[in-house]
């Protein structure tokens, strides 16, 4: 080969390896530039406070604390901002929902990921809440009279379900995903009892 040709091909490949780390770094600075910009748009804000809860809705961020609560979106923007106390706040969400349920007061506001909100008040003292995956709501309480009191919402705040109990004690409550029934465990005497109830009728299914 000629030196000619030699010297020829020699600064080629130079040049070929020089545009090879060129284009590597540029996409490290774009990763690296992209990677920030993303930090950035997910970045929360909110009052620092040494109660505070963190609960993901969807894609965004709930956080409660007995000052308020604040809903941040995906990008951080605030979408809902209460400074009204939910003291020693139960909060409860499934996928897109949310609730939050003040148990001194027994306030319930519920929210969607959107921002969507219902508020109301139920009787009682909290015990405690869940949701499902369409918004609707189980709120656990204690009432005079009664052993506890297992209560279902809507996610309009409707309450279309109530189960007053005498002789247990509710411990924990969940929603089928249809929202057409609910599971209720209790304490009886010494063991645990687990009841299954359709929300379209007032006997115990299952227990």
């Amino acid at each position: 080969m000629k030196p000619v040709l030699r010297a020829v091909l020699r600064a080629l490949g130079s040049l070929f390896l020089l545009l090879l780390v060129v284009l590597a770094v540029v996409g490290i600075v774009q990763n690296s530039r992209s990677g920030e910009t993303a930090e950035v748009e997910t970045a929360f804000s909110f009052d620092l406070y040494g109660e505070n809860r963190f609960t993901p809705v969807g894609r965004g961020l709930l956080v409660t604390s007995d000052a308020g609560l604040t809903l941040c979106d995906e990008t951080g923007k605030t979408l809902i901002a209460r400074t009204a106390g939910y003291a020693e706040p139960f909060t409860a969400y499934s996928g897109s929902y949310a609730a939050v349920w003040s148990q001194d007061s027994s306030r319930v506001i519920l929210l969607s990921e959107k921002g969507e909100t219902t508020e109301l008040t139920l009787p009682g003292n909290g015990i405690s809440a869940k949701v499902n995956g369409e918004g609707w709501g189980v709120f656990l309480s204690r009432e005079s009279g009664s052993k506890g009191v297992a209560t279902v919402v809507k996610p309009d705040g409707q309450a279309v379900y109530r189960v007053r109990l005498g002789s247990s004690y509710p411990v924990d409550a969940a929603l089928s995903p249809g929202s057409d029934s609910l599971a209720l465990l209790t304490l009886r005497g010494t063991g645990s009892h687990v009841g299954l109830y359709s929300l379209s009728q007032e006997e115990e299914l299952y227990g």
